[in-house]
């Protein structure tokens, strides 16, 4: 969601709805305290990999998907399942791997919070780093967005040296 705040006198002063400012199909006008806050809710395209090598891998990864259409992040491709041997950590089970084409107006932030609250609402527990786990939502890439966090770094780090990313990703990327 991208706001822009307009400190204006009053609400006589508020743009009309033919204003360049208010026009679009996705574009919200409200009032916040005194300031006038014009919202464009632009869909943004992100990229999430998906992975399962606990119980039933594919009922796993299928429910994440269904997880994410209830939080309101529109599934609009996923690739096909492919099984693949464990990284870093080789002394588990093989994984299933994919990886989903979502829009969303969430920003990178709030789309990684809703995508940790998914796997932990699916009981993800993390014993150890590349660890076995039930489900593992990871956030490839946001639009073209290049940012380094504490909690996020987009791209994702290393993907390029993941088969099991990048085939599932070839698939589904515009």
């Amino acid at each position: 969601m991208h706001t822009a705040k307009l400190s204006i006198p009053s609400r006589d002063h508020v743009p009309k709805s033919d204003s360049p400012f208010t026009k679009g199909p996705n574009v919200r006008i409200k009032w916040i305290h005194s300031e006038f806050v014009i919202r464009a809710d632009k869909m943004s395209i992100a990229y999430i990999a998906l992975g399962s090598n606990l119980g039933d891998r594919k009922e796993n990864l299928d429910r994440a998907l269904d997880e994410l259409k209830k939080a309101g992040i529109k599934v609009a491709a996923v690739s096909k399942y492919l099984e693949s041997e464990p990284y870093g950590v080789t002394d588990q089970p093989k994984f299933i791997n994919g990886v989903a084409r979502v829009e969303t107006n969430l920003p990178p932030e709030e789309l990684l919070e809703t995508m940790l609250n998914i796997e932990n609402k699916m009981g993800r527990v993390r014993l150890r780093h590349w660890g076995e786990r039930n489900i593992d939502l990871d956030l490839l890439l946001y639009d073209d967005v290049k940012m380094q966090t504490e909690k996020l770094t987009l791209p994702h780090p290393d993907m390029q040296n993941r088969d099991f990313v990048m085939k599932p990703l070839s698939e589904v990327k515009l």
